[in-house]
């Protein structure tokens, strides 16, 4: 499943930033199923945003002087999600049919 999915779905609910991105693909139990490191979460939160899929709503103040900037899908960022699932989808419902026809 590509990180392009999870975080498209994830910002369905909201604007997030990436920690909390993460902190939700954890709480949904999707580590133990693929490996979304900080490293790579960032990385596919600047390329969808370069892609104009996402695009930054908002910075705010963290500890130690930083910035956390929030991120919100786009109308091109939920257009692509819906796609990506229906693709998701569509390569799951032949075996779906299969076991239920059994």
């Amino acid at each position: 499943m590509k990180a392009e999915l999870l975080i498209l779905g994830v910002l369905q609910s909201g604007d997030l930033h990436p920690y909390e991105i993460k902190r939700r693909l954890t709480a949904a139990h999707v580590d133990h199923y693929i490996d979304v490191d900080v490293g790579t979460l960032y990385y596919a939160v600047r390329s969808l945003a370069r892609d104009g899929l996402i695009e930054a709503k908002g910075v705010e103040a963290v500890a130690r002087g930083g910035e956390r900037t929030t991120y919100g899908l786009t109308p091109a960022g939920r257009a692509r999600f819906h796609s990506l699932m229906a693709e998701r989808l569509a390569d799951v419902s032949p075996a779906i049919t299969r076991s239920i026809r059994r």
